[in-house]
């Protein structure tokens, strides 16, 4: 599908002044436009389906869920309580956060579609293979 190109000239342009910033000096802009634009229209495309199929399975986000994923931080690292909740009480750290948990309960909805053909084997496993 074709993506609104004002949305993806507006991300374009973001994601120039970012590489400009990051790469002052080794930025060439014309080497940069094709795979800038490429990367932008992807990215829109990326976040118009995901938000799709967010609504599509109903996955929805309650406060509590955060204040439980802080507990759980917390819990597994008790000794940097404070530099947590330093942390989680800045709003972007706290929507990130937030971000990152609709994402992992999106993704695990995708995975009931997935067949993972990748066989684990233990490290042990493999090197007696490789002994025989």
């Amino acid at each position: 599908f074709e993506v609104p190109p004002s949305i993806a000239d507006t991300y374009k342009e973001s994601l120039e002044q970012d590489y400009k910033q990051k790469f002052q000096q080794n930025y060439d802009k014309e080497k940069m436009s094709k795979e800038i634009s490429d990367l932008s229209k992807n990215t829109v495309k990326w976040h118009l389906i995901k938000e799709l199929l967010i609504k599509e399975y109903k996955i929805n986000l309650q406060e509590s869920d955060i204040v439980k994923q802080i507990k759980d931080f917390i819990e597994k690292n008790p000794t940097q309580k404070d530099q947590i909740n330093e942390f989680y009480n800045k709003p972007e750290n706290k929507q990130k956060l937030a971000e990152d948990l609709i994402n992992q309960s999106l993704f695990k909805e995708l995975d009931k579609y997935f067949i993972n053909k990748v066989k684990e084997s233990s490290t042990d496993k493999i090197r007696t293979k490789q002994g025989e």
